[in-house]
């Protein structure tokens, strides 16, 4: 396996049970790579550091909104963009750090 699939990330989605709403866990894994942003890059110019950037399996099971945990870390999902190219396909996930 590639050295760059070393980054473990569990996908909890927001649930409404009751009027009430809470995150919970799918139980739902997927393996790629976790780097941080450039600071020219990132939405928040004054917390360049909350940024990351992930990417992960074209079929991976993750929406804008749902939270990840990497690393004991978690961090929203604020956007997803697919990128297709001949034979290379996979998801990039703008994440902010909570």
């Amino acid at each position: 396996m590639f050295r760059f699939f070393k980054d473990i990330a569990i996908v909890s989605r927001l649930t409404y049970v009751n009027n009430k709403s809470t995150f919970s866990a799918t139980w739902n894994t997927y393996k790629w790579y976790l780097k941080p942003l450039k600071p020219d890059d990132s939405l928040y110019q004054w917390a360049f550091w909350k940024d990351f950037s992930f990417t992960t399996d074209p079929n991976a099971d993750i929406q804008e909104s749902d939270l990840l945990i990497i690393d004991w870390t978690d961090y929203s999902v604020k956007w997803i963009a697919w990128w297709e190219w001949i034979t290379i396909k996979y998801k990039r996930l703008l994440l902010v750090k909570k």
